[in-house]
């Protein structure tokens, strides 16, 4: 940014945020109780408003003059708007500006986000974004909470420079928090199945969107008047600052060094998050992951193209320096970000491109080394730290490591952390070590891409319908307004009643008190009257433009540009100025007509170019209509181009489609990633619950006034740590078994005898076995925990799973990796192999599987589908899975958009047991570091291992009950394992020397009764581990299934005896 164009910024920084807590609590009308949309469901509610903006008219000035009559002086503060008008800040939406808050962001917002839903929830509550239940919606968040709300603010801006000199940076910060913890246990609307938004959802989205528009105009004021007049042209980009955080995590040789980075990530991330916010404030951010934070701009800030994105414009240079001197100086020259900003669009869901392109984006960071410590006596130098990979090093460590004096330094630094927080999470390995030694690198990973580029939105439905009725009804209107168009006379034009009827059930499909009611009063009124004159105030503004302004007319054949003129009649040679022609007695008759004919164009264009510009819905519907009929960039129809056997067919299954399924508004979009992430810190939050943790487990030892000097210690393989005369057991309790002492000695020199300690004179205290590798984002999170607790993960992660996303269970997977290793070997040697297990990169076609309608229902009973305490029916709108047979039944829509072609989607209760669906499991997946070299063989191919005899992995996890079965079998058989070993030895030889899989099966059946000792009613019992209900259905397998199982048997072995030791 250059400094005229940092000071344009700068000069209007305390406009900007105050016009975005304009928008925050603009919707403030929606928490009062009175409302039409909440009064019903609580009884007590005295006082009722119609609409929440007569909350404003009517409540709101009472209300602020109840806490203080000066606080008002605060709320009368003016904001200078880039055309130079001034308004009140709580009123930012006022004056020339009314336009491009409610028709350029709120509506893209909240009318798209909203859709069309016709059930009205029979109770109120919040949903997540896949329809799993959050809360209840609660009387006390009403009026109290606002009334409280003003208070505290009130209360905080007289301890804050006062009333009326505020620090808009900090009421910002204040006001932001405290809408989030309020707004989140509201709704915006009372509809389902929009209970998955809540008002902060919105409200959040419309102030981001509106900030980073003003920005872009405060920048460059040329578009203002664009922007003015045609609100609808207003566009964003999503601006991506990306770096790779895994990448980060993966340079620990220890703990504390994922610790040191893990913290540091979130403090450039909040660093650049404060500097793009509040200090140059253009626009908020919208998403963050493990491959950086992404903020929603102006399209105005792009600049040249690069590859598939965009660069800041070059006057914008400043602000990219800015952005990067961050990283320098947090991350010492480690890292820099790559800089990109995505295609222009109306929404969000070009984020997802740039996410897809991450790793590619990465290797386009600008590098600029300023670092000292590479500069000073190179000839000293003997190679590169083994942390960093950036500073170079002198000497090697005690540890016979090359590490450079900054990361020895941040390394240093763990101690103080440590015993600030000893009842956190634990820094130390020994700590969290099993009684076998080994340790846990856990990902849990959703694989989220077709949620986030919003094409699985294609697979929710905002309200159910007859798909064939209602394209039949908009062929015939298509076809209606392509006839109407081409009539060269006024008086040409025809609406019978069957075009009529046509109308009211296309209009049904869309909000009736926004959309349908208006339309039926200035419908009557003209056909009946002739004039505006009895068409409510409210509706009359539509009306007018409609039949009056050129816009709108030019389209009719009956419009002659060369003289501005409407034909009435031309056989008596009847042409009427435009300005004048409605009034004239031959034209009145039809002015019903020319409304109904432009209300139609109107929803279908804002329903079309809405919500496809910009995206891949517009390359799709270019693609397959006639040239020339869609004009994105002009937001034109071109009716008369319409060929009815193709455009018309293909325009009316879009139009249907996108009035059917839930819309990927920004809000919407932001919904789905918060859902996931709260999973996945909800998770964090119960861990030692779900890990089932026994409370000895989490305990520490300490001694007291121990008179020995700081360090390490040691007793054998148990450690410890000695600072300021306490000393800390940090090894893993389950290691001390029945000793009743410790002999500790100095861990560089045991052969002196230092101190003896007691167990009974210990104290103890509380500590998490647990450690974070990555925080949870969206997108995965990652741990570590003993390894012995990973059959409780596995576990509880399936059961969390159903309660959050049950409706959804078969198209949102989640992929559990699991590595395991000695506590003793290098730790990047486990986290390289946790990134390859993460399986990243996989195509979204290889994770699915068909899965037939029997199957399927069996499964989402297990996971609570069939709730019989679900009065909205969520199934039918949110469990719509993609059919892989050839049954034509349930909805055609476009699921992939890039993908030129329907599908069927339906649910399982509208289908037969037989039918077939494509399913996407939930998978684990696991590996055992024996050796270094070991992480080579995890490697996919579509979807699977790529190993031959590990070809089953992952597995999906369902079949975790199998591996289940599969110890409870065994544990109480002392000799399992020798039994064991010698059946997997010999199965093993067999699958590669046998190609009779009928003889292998003979031969293996007749092994395991002889190995297994197997008789009665065991072998019915040993027949549930491969899935099958007893020994017969075992023999009857089919071979190539018996074969499959067989390499399954061998994996369960592994993970039990190899793995776990059990």
């Amino acid at each position: 940014m250059d400094s005229c164009a940092i000071e344009k910024i700068l000069n209007h920084k305390e406009d900007i945020l105050k016009a975005e807590i304009g928008a925050l609590l603009f919707n403030i009308g929606k928490t009062h109780i009175g409302l039409n949309n909440w009064i019903k469901y609580f009884p007590n509610a005295k006082q009722k408003i119609r609409r929440y903006e007569d909350y404003y008219d009517k409540l709101f000035k009472d209300e602020i003059d109840e806490v203080d009559q000066v606080f008002k002086n605060f709320f009368n503060q003016k904001i200078r708007l880039p055309n130079s008008s001034e308004v009140e800040w709580i009123k930012v939406f006022d004056k020339d500006f009314e336009g491009i808050f409610f028709r350029g962001c709120e509506n893209l917002n909240s009318g798209i986000d909203k859709g069309f839903p016709k059930e009205i929830l029979k109770r109120l509550y919040i949903s997540n974004a896949f329809g799993g239940f959050v809360e209840s919606v609660e009387e006390k968040n009403f009026d109290e909470k606002r009334k409280q709300f003003f208070k505290n603010l009130h209360n905080y801006l007289k301890d804050n420079n006062g009333i009326e000199n505020s620090d808009w940076r900090k009421v910002r910060s204040w006001i932001l928090l405290e809408i989030k913890k309020w707004y989140t246990h509201l709704l915006s609307d009372n509809r389902f199945p929009v209970n998955d938004v809540t008002l902060y959802d919105q409200v959040y989205m419309v102030a981001s969107l509106y900030k980073a528009a003003l920005s872009g105009l405060y920048l460059y004021k040329e578009k203002v008047d664009e922007y003015i007049n045609k609100p609808s042209n207003i566009k964003w980009c999503i601006l991506g600052i990306q770096y790779d955080k895994l990448g980060l995590s993966e340079k620990a040789l220890k703990i504390s060094n994922i610790q040191w980075y893990r913290k540091n990530i979130k403090k450039v991330d909040s660093e650049v998050k404060q500097l793009l916010e509040e200090e140059c404030p253009i626009g908020n951010e919208i998403y963050r992951d493990e491959t950086g934070i992404y903020f929603v701009v102006s399209e105005l800030l792009k600049g040249e193209k690069e590859g598939e994105f965009y660069k800041l414009k070059e006057d914008l240079k400043k602000l990219e320096e800015k952005i990067i001197e961050k990283f320098r100086e947090v991350f010492n020259d480690e890292i820099y970000p790559a800089i990109f900003l995505s295609e222009s669009s109306r929404g969000l869901m070009n984020l997802g491109k740039l996410i897809e392109k991450a790793p590619e984006n990465f290797l386009k960071a600008k590098v600029l080394y300023k670092n000292n410590e590479n500069n000073n006596n190179n000839s000293l130098k003997i190679g590169v730290c083994q942390i960093c990979g950036v500073r170079t090093v002198e000497k090697k460590s005690k540890l016979n490591e090359l590490i450079c004096d900054t990361c020895l330094k941040r390394q240093g630094e763990r101690m103080k952390n440590w015993l600030d927080n000893r009842n956190g999470e634990t820094i130390w390995l020994d700590e969290l070590q099993d009684k076998n030694g080994r340790i846990a690198l856990i990902t849990l990973k959703f694989e989220p891409n077709e949620w986030i580029n919003g094409n699985f939105f294609n697979s929710l439905l905002v309200r159910v319908e007859r798909q064939s009725e209602y394209e039949n009804v908009i062929k015939s209107l298509l076809i209606f307004i392509e006839n109407q168009i081409n009539s060269s006379e006024v008086r040409k034009l025809q609406l019978d009643q069957f075009d009529e009827k046509n109308i009211e059930k296309f209009l049904s499909l869309f909000d009736e008190g926004g959309i349908k009611k208006p339309y039926e009063n200035i419908f009557e009124n003209l056909k009946k009257n002739k004039s505006f004159d009895n068409v409510e105030e409210k509706n009359r503004k539509i009306a007018v433009t409609l039949i009056k302004e050129k816009a709108w007319l030019e389209h009719f054949s009956f419009y002659d540009s060369s003289t501005n003129e409407i034909i009435a009649n031309t056989k008596k040679k009847k042409k009427y100025p435009i300005e004048e022609y409605y009034n004239k007695k031959n034209v009145k008759d039809h002015l019903y007509k020319i409304f109904a004919i432009n209300y139609l164009i109107l929803q279908i264009k804002n329903l079309i170019l809405e919500r496809a510009i910009g995206s891949r819905w517009e390359s799709l519907i270019l693609k397959n209509l006639s040239d020339d009929v869609i004009n994105f960039e002009q937001r034109e129809i071109n009716w008369r181009k319409l060929d009815e056997s193709t455009d018309i067919e293909f325009l009316s299954k879009i139009i249907l489609q996108f009035l059917l399924r839930k819309n990927p508004s920004p809000a919407r979009l932001r919904r789905i990633w918060e859902t996931t992430k709260s999973f996945f810190e909800n998770l964090e939050k119960k861990k030692s619950k779900l890990l089932g943790f026994p409370k000895s487990r989490c305990q520490r030892l300490y001694w007291e006034r121990v008179n020995i000097p700081d360090g390490e210690y040691a007793d054998g393989d148990i450690l410890f740590w000695a600072k300021r005369n306490t000393v800390y057991l940090i090894s893993s309790i389950e290691k001390v078994g029945n000793k009743d002492s410790f002999e500790i000695k100095k861990i560089d020199d045991d052969t002196h005898f230092v101190e003896k300690l007691y167990i009974k004179d210990a104290n103890k205290e509380e500590y998490e076995p647990f450690f974070t590798i990555l925080s949870p984002t969206p997108v995965s999170w990652q741990l570590i925990i003993p390894a012995e607790y990973v059959p409780n993960l596995i576990e509880s992660v399936k059961n969390e799973y159903y309660k959050y996303f049950k409706w959804v269970y078969g198209k949102l997977p989640l992929h559990i990796g699991i590595v395991v290793q000695n506590y003793k070997k290098p730790l990047y040697v486990g986290l390289k192999a946790l990134r390859r297990i993460r399986r990243d990169f996989q195509k979204w076609e290889d994770l699915k599987k068909k899965i037939t309608v029997g199957d399927f229902k069996s499964r989402q009973k297990h996971a609570g589908c069939c709730c019989s305490c679900d009065e909205n029916n969520s199934e039918q709108y949110y469990s719509l899975f993609e059919r892989a047979d050839a049954v034509q039944r349930g909805y055609a829509f476009y699921l992939y958009p890039s993908n030129d072609a329907k599908v069927w989607i339906d649910t399982t209760q509208n289908s037969n047991d037989k039918d077939i669906f494509w399913f996407y499991p939930n998978t684990f997946d696991f590996e055992f570091l024996d050796s270094n070299a070991r992480r080579n063989e995890i490697y996919y191919e579509k979807g699977k291992r790529k190993i031959f005899i590990k070809k089953n992995r992952p597995y999906d996890v369902e079949d975790w009950q199998y591996f289940s079965k599969f110890n409870e079998f065994f544990k109480n058989d002392i000799n399992s394992e020798s039994k064991l070993q010698k059946l997997v030895t010999l199965i093993y030889s067999k699958l590669l020397d046998w190609d009779d899989l009928y003889s292998l099966k003979i031969f293996i059946l007749s092994s395991f009764v002889n190995v297994l000792e197997l008789m009665g009613t065991k072998k019915d019992e040993f027949a549930k581990v491969f899935g099958v209900e007893n020994w017969e259905s075992l023999e009857k397998m089919p071979e190539d299934k018996f074969e499959e199982k067989l390499y399954m048997f061998i994996d369960m072995f592994e993970f039990w005896y190899k793995i776990l030791k059990v």
